[in-house]
């Protein structure tokens, strides 16, 4: 039988935040997902915060040699967190839609 790699269970872990970014957001895009309820610039940025921890796993799973999964999650999640942290910070500034 033959040995698994070293990093399989980082392997796996990538694979599964690289889909938590982007499901996510279209839960929220779509109000199935309030994390606060009526407070969208909170709700916007735990998007923020959520897609930053799943890039950040993209990046330390790229650096203990799982290239493929590490930057697939990285990108995936940095889709979502470059969108919603413009939104997030142009609703802090105090603009409005």
């Amino acid at each position: 039988m033959k040995k698994p790699p070293p990093n399989l269970g980082l392997r796996v872990f990538a694979a599964a935040t690289a889909f938590v970014g982007p499901l996510c957001s279209v839960q929220y895009e779509h109000g199935r997902l309030p994390f606060f309820l009526n407070d969208t610039v909170h709700n916007l940025w735990l998007l923020v915060i959520i897609a930053g921890l799943c890039m950040a796993v993209g990046v330390v799973s790229f650096i203990k040699r799982a290239r493929i999964i590490g930057t697939l999650c990285f990108l995936s999640n940095c889709a979502v967190l470059g969108l919603y942290g413009f939104i997030a910070a142009f609703f802090a500034l105090g603009y409005s839609r």
